[in-house]
């Protein structure tokens, strides 16, 4: 088979939505949320909603169909010309797929509404993180240009405080060689009064031996 056979073959068996089809397709992008997927879902998304959609109008359906119609569906319900889409429908069909894009267009603005929000709180949360790993490294820088200033002022006290005992014990030194020297002295007083004590009872002696002989 050629290739323009084989394009001419998949042209006939594409599926032609109808409005009622819209309204399934619509159906399971609520319950899917394609355009709400993690980064690198939505392929899967989509995949997963053109599973439900075949079982319910056969295997001409894919997932890139189901994508393309939708991205056809949305402009034109934003431009209100969502009849201009040919599809064959009832008035209350019309009615109901309207209503299903109002809901998905809410659901997919509050989406982009939550991921912006989530992206100021990740930039927010990064600029923070840049501001205290500056004010660390801030700090760090201080610590390292001040170590000759802290060492100088911690030997300070140590200083003083040697010098401190060093007074006092030369001042226990002194009081100690006053107390010498003034128990030295009292000593030597001490002595020199008992030799007088001494030296006046020999003399008293001597004199009463002198009366002694005169008589």
């Amino acid at each position: 088979m050629s290739e323009h056979d084989e394009a001419t073959r998949r042209k006939k068996t594409a599926f032609r939505f109808s409005v009622s089809a819209d309204i399934d397709l619509l159906k399971e992008v609520v319950m899917v949320v394609p355009f709400d997927a993690a980064y690198g879902q939505t392929s899967a998304r989509w995949d997963e909603v053109c599973e439900h959609m075949r079982q319910l109008h056969g295997n001409a359906m894919t997932s890139v169909c189901c994508r393309k119609r939708f991205d056809d569906l949305l402009p034109a319900f934003k431009k209100s010309s969502l009849k201009a889409l040919r599809a064959s429908g009832t008035e209350e069909e019309y009615l109901e797929r309207d209503q299903l894009m109002q809901d998905i267009s809410d659901m997919m603005d509050i989406a982009l509404l939550r991921k912006k929000a989530a992206k100021l709180v990740q930039e927010r949360r990064e600029s923070d993180s840049h501001l205290i790993r500056e004010a660390a490294l801030t700090g760090m820088k201080r610590k390292q240009a001040e170590p000759d200033d802290n060492a100088s002022q911690d030997e300070q006290p140590f200083c003083k405080s040697l010098d401190s005992k060093k007074g006092t014990r030369n001042g226990a030194l002194r009081s100690d060689q006053v107390r010498g020297s003034g128990r030295e002295e009292g000593g030597s007083c001490a002595g020199t009064t008992w030799a007088r004590v001494r030296t006046s009872k020999i003399c008293i002696g001597q004199s009463r031996a002198r009366s002694t002989v005169c008589t």
